[in-house]
């Protein structure tokens, strides 16, 4: 049987409760450090101070924050996957520009190296890294590459007599681009990809100006020009013609990790929204008293609440995954990959729901704090332009919607997901009915007519997979609840659920519709009828309730 989350659910799933002391302790380091050393300073960072940037990834490497992750033996800390995500986390909330530094930094700036560097190229550099006295990017994206990022890649390497390569070509909106000292750098070679590592002091290597951007503007973006780089072969990734290993490897935690720093940014808004409700009267009254209101801020939690169940449950699965490999070992960077790729369509799902929720709470923000939301003398209108661009870059969530279900239909096909016998009733109250119906609509998928409209039709791949990341949150709401035990976490699952399941069951009637489905358009039907629907206004206040009296979101680390 699959272990796949589309047959059954997983026999134990980590929460955040169940961090370790050592962990909790972390979070508790690196929320002090944005509160006291980032937020403060916002304004220098937004302004592109020189030398900031840099300085401050220093600070955090003093503090052990650009450590995790790497063996001792290339100057790490160790700890593994969890501390990574609870850090991605925390060192966001509130300064995006900054966050995003760090977070490409010991990200996918740091990765390939970690996974697929020699032991000469870790031994070398990693330790720099770790000590803040080296920055790293990624650097992938071209003019004409964006999100079919091999498919149309011009930066080309040719094999030199000598076996070292001749690098020409440029990437464009290069996160740290302008304050790294190795890049690691993607080129067709032939007929098949490399990746190398690039040092900024390289002659024939040159960066651009630094983009005005709309949003993030503290951080560094610019264009990378490659003039006839000489790079000799001790600087390149991995085995040669296979430098898409090393970007598709990187993505797949550059996504994840981006879901986690989501979910703190998330966290760090609604607090700001709860804080000025309390504080704006209308009407003789806090606005905070209003219903309207009151569901603004009980969504937020709820949907934050359903992120951060699903980016632990997904932290404390790769950890797992990850216990007894060895980080020296010559094929560390292979077994994680296969790692990665064996969770790469939940890493999808996690960066396309918490940009999306990230989009909301923030945009719901900005209600509350109303005409002052427009106005750059407020939080809002910084966090409502930091947050567009969550949703374009790491894969734009039109690319991970239109990969997800494909990736698990695949799966399907080649017999790696077994999908369960339909059940003779469906209950659409239980996680059980639910996962029920989403089988359905995957085992409608894969009949002749059907998988040719999927294959053609980049919307209606849309509908499966919003059926499909609704129900992995959903699921992973409730698991966490049940486990716990705690009252407030099940209600926040009941809420995220009233919103998120209403969208499962629109997806899965547009899909009947495309598919012309009775089968699916009457199970749907049915669903309707059948499901309970939670009394909203009930749960608003609840929520509501408890996040006027704390002022934050009063769960996680």
């Amino acid at each position: 049987m699959s272990e796949s989350f589309l047959v059954k659910s997983p026999d134990d799933m980590f929460i955040p409760e169940e961090a370790s002391q050592e962990d909790k302790l972390l979070a508790k380091s690196a929320r002090e450090f944005m509160d006291k050393e980032i937020i403060p300073i916002s304004d220098e960072i937004e302004s592109k101070k020189h030398g900031l940037l840099r300085e401050l990834i220093k600070k955090a490497a003093d503090l052990g924050f650009t450590s995790v992750g790497v063996d001792e033996n290339y100057g790490g800390l160790g700890m593994g996957e969890i501390s990574y995500t609870v850090l991605a986390e925390k060192l966001f909330g509130g300064q995006a520009s900054y966050g995003i530094t760090w977070n490409v930094n010991i990200g996918i700036g740091r990765m390939p190296l970690a996974y697929y560097g020699t032991e000469e190229q870790k031994k070398r550099l990693m330790p720099k890294i770790c000590s803040g006295d080296y920055v790293t990017a990624y650097a992938l994206t071209e003019a004409e590459a964006g999100s079919d990022a091999l498919g149309g890649m011009k930066t080309r390497a040719v094999k030199q007599s000598d076996g070292s390569y001749l690098l020409n070509g440029q990437k464009i909106f290069i996160t740290n681009g302008g304050i790294s000292d190795i890049y690691t750098i993607f080129a067709r070679l032939d007929d098949s990809f490399a990746a190398f590592i690039v040092e900024k002091d390289m002659p024939g290597f040159s960066t651009g100006k630094e983009e005005n951007k709309l949003g993030l503007r503290g951080s560094s973006t610019t264009t990378l020009f490659f003039d006839d780089i000489k790079i000799s072969k001790e600087n390149l990734l991995y085995h040669e013609g296979q430098g898409h290993y090393v970007a598709l490897t990187a993505l797949d935690v550059g996504r994840f990790d981006l879901a986690a720093a989501f979910m703190g940014e998330a966290k760090y808004n609604l607090m700001n929204a709860i804080k000025y409700s309390k504080e704006r009267r209308q009407f003789g009254r806090p606005i905070a008293n209003f219903g309207m209101t009151q569901k603004k801020l009980a969504k937020a939690a709820s949907q934050i609440y359903a992120a951060e169940s699903g980016v632990y449950r997904f932290a404390g699965k790769w950890e797992k995954l990850c216990s007894g490999i060895d980080r020296t070992a010559d094929d560390y960077g292979k077994k994680m990959m296969n790692i990665l790729r064996a969770l790469s369509e939940e890493s999808s799902i996690l960066k396309t729901a918490a940009s999306d929720i990230l989009a909301s709470v923030v945009d719901d923000e900005l209600q509350i704090y109303g005409g002052n939301g427009f106005m750059e003398d407020y939080p809002a209108a910084r966090a409502y332009r930091d947050e567009r661009v969550f949703r374009i870059f790491e894969g734009t969530n039109e690319i991970n919607r239109a990969v997800i279900a494909k990736m698990l239909t695949k799966q399907i096909v080649k017999g790696k997901i077994v999908l369960e016998a339909e059940p003779i009733s469906v209950d659409p109250n239980t996680i059980e009915g639910a996962r029920a119906l989403l089988n359905l609509a995957y085992k409608e998928a894969m009949e002749k007519d059907a998988a040719k409209i999927l294959n053609e039709n980049q919307e209606v791949v849309g509908y499966l997979s919003d059926m499909t990341i609704m129900f992995y949150l959903i699921e992973s709401s409730y698991f966490r609840a049940k486990k716990s035990g705690d009252e407030m976490m099940m209600t926040l699952a009941h809420r995220y659920s009233l919103d998120a399941f209403s969208l499962f069951l629109d997806s899965m009637k547009r899909l009947a519709r495309a598919f012309g489905s009775d089968n699916l358009k009457n199970s749907c039907v049915r669903a309707y009828s059948d499901w309970n629907i939670a009394d909203e206004v009930n749960l608003n206040r609840k929520i509501s309730g408890v996040l006027l009296e704390k002022e934050h979101y009063p769960l996680g680390l």
